[in-house]
């Protein structure tokens, strides 16, 4: 009998390190493959692009990605998602299904400009959910994931390695 568990978690340990790793990885097109195909600014409009490391932790979430309260694009592990909206303030904030917090700032987008910003794991949250559970999450309260602004020269860099998240993005 003992043989027969020993077995059976082997084959537990081995399923779980074959498909773990696999988590909600973006599937889409590359950046380098669409790039041509994004269409160029408005006349009032300013562009924003989240992308989202290629982390482990948090990889089975969607960072969802609102703006004015609006949900506007679902953001997965090693991907990215532009939005065009018009020049003025905007806040901006990033959360995750079922998830406690969340990550805000407000910016004064300018017409004609681009802004990169990349999306990753709060490690404060997860150490915290780690030793507390619910408790110590909602104590940290900042939610799964953050977010920082990049530089341009950044932003195009990290955009090569990354994938178009959440199949056609509408923009």
């Amino acid at each position: 009998m003992q043989i027969g568990t020993r077995c059976l978690k082997a084959f537990l340990l081995y399923t779980a390190v074959l498909f773990a790793p696999t988590g909600c990885a973006a599937t889409g097109p590359s950046f380098t493959s669409v790039s041509q195909s994004i269409p160029t600014l408005s006349s009032n409009q300013a562009r924003l692009y989240f992308m989202r490391d290629s982390s482990f932790m948090n990889s089975g979430l969607t960072a969802r990605v609102h703006l004015n309260g609006v949900n506007v694009a679902n953001l997965n592990m090693g991907g990215f998602v532009y939005a065009d909206r018009p020049a003025g303030a905007v806040q901006i904030m990033i959360d995750a299904p079922l998830n406690t917090g969340d990550a805000r700032k407000s910016i004064n987008m300018e017409v004609g400009k681009t802004y990169y910003f990349l999306v990753s794991n709060n490690e404060s949250d997860v150490i915290a959910a780690s030793f507390g559970g619910l408790i110590g999450a909602l104590a940290e309260g900042g939610g799964r994931f953050v977010f920082a602004q990049i530089s341009e020269a950044s932003g195009l860099e990290q955009l090569k390695t990354k994938k178009l998240s959440g199949g056609e993005f509408t923009n």
